[in-house]
């Protein structure tokens, strides 16, 4: 079942289309000039990690990053960025230690330096995100 607040991980909420689609480089210069609150950020996951799997959902995630990096991303889609850190075994979470990670490793590289990813998980993100980039237009295009 899907909740009218779109907890299963799949952005069942309204984004509108003229809010601006976050690239990895964008997400990680935000922690850049913010260093302290990934620490924030983690305490907060934890907070609401009750079954201390290393799990949120990916809705929770966006929530939560929203309120710490208000106003920068107020008005900011992170689908794309936050479908890298999903569970393959199920889209709907989010491997929070994998986001910490990815955030450590490349807030301490300098700003010109090309953002750091594990190559074969790069890989299946960005096929996933061309397959939904793909399916975002066919609604936008419904002759098609």
């Amino acid at each position: 079942a899907v909740d009218a607040a779109g907890y299963t991980g799949n952005f069942r909420r309204e984004q509108p289309s003229n809010w601006k689609k976050c690239t990895f480089k964008e997400f990680v210069s935000i922690f850049k000039s913010n260093k302290g609150k990934l620490g924030e950020l983690m305490r907060i996951i934890k907070s609401i990690d009750r079954d201390h799997n290393g799990y949120v959902t990916v809705t929770e995630c966006d929530d939560i990053l929203k309120i710490i990096f208000s106003p920068e991303l107020n008005k900011v889609n992170l689908k794309m960025v936050l479908k890298y850190f999903c569970s393959s075994a199920n889209k709907v979470l989010l491997d929070y230690k994998q986001l910490k990670n990815f955030l450590e490793k490349n807030v301490v590289l300098p700003d010109n330096a090309p953002v750091f990813f594990e190559k074969e998980r790069f890989e299946k993100m960005h096929e996933e995100s061309k397959r939904l980039l793909s399916n975002d237009t066919h609604k936008l295009n419904p002759t098609q």
